[in-house]
């Protein structure tokens, strides 16, 4: 059975996930950023070595962003009570896998069981929203079964 102190240590699991990309995502941009700066300028206009680390700081950047904001939506789910429905923030048994509806970030091992952390963007999702506990719905060619729901 599921519980909301298991869903609570679930999101900061996760958060921490998150926060250890970022800090590393961080020291890359740092080496590209030392390895621009130390480069100096270009040797001459066909020079394109400082021109690809910058490219690579925005990328990274860029990558970094989406991080930082994948970390908001930990912070913006309801830990007081359990939810009654599949929704954003729900964590969700089925008879074959574990569900935790929040950003992209794949399967984790948790605390011994197997948890696919997934994205509300995804059509899974889109099958199983709005489904109450000990309901099932269609899913492609197969019944999902929602067991239990927190």
């Amino acid at each position: 059975m599921l519980t909301l102190e298991y869903k609570i240590k679930l999101i900061d699991y996760c958060t921490m996930q998150l926060q250890n990309k970022a800090l590393e995502l961080q020291q890359e941009i740092d080496e590209a950023m030392k390895i621009s700066n130390d480069y100096g300028p270009p040797k001459d206009r066909y020079d394109g070595f400082k021109n690809q680390q910058m490219r690579k700081v925005e990328m990274l950047s860029a990558q970094l962003h989406l991080i930082q904001e994948d970390a908001r939506i930990y912070l913006q789910i309801d830990k007081s009570q359990a939810l009654k429905v599949v929704r954003q923030g729900a964590l969700v048994e089925t008879k074959d896998q574990l569900v935790f509806v929040a950003t992209s970030l794949g399967k984790l091992d948790f605390e011994g069981r197997s948890i696919f952390v997934i994205s509300p963007k995804v059509p899974f999702y889109e099958a199983i929203k709005g489904v109450k506990k000990e309901s099932s719905v269609k899913f492609r060619d197969t019944t999902i079964e929602i067991l239990d729901l927190v």
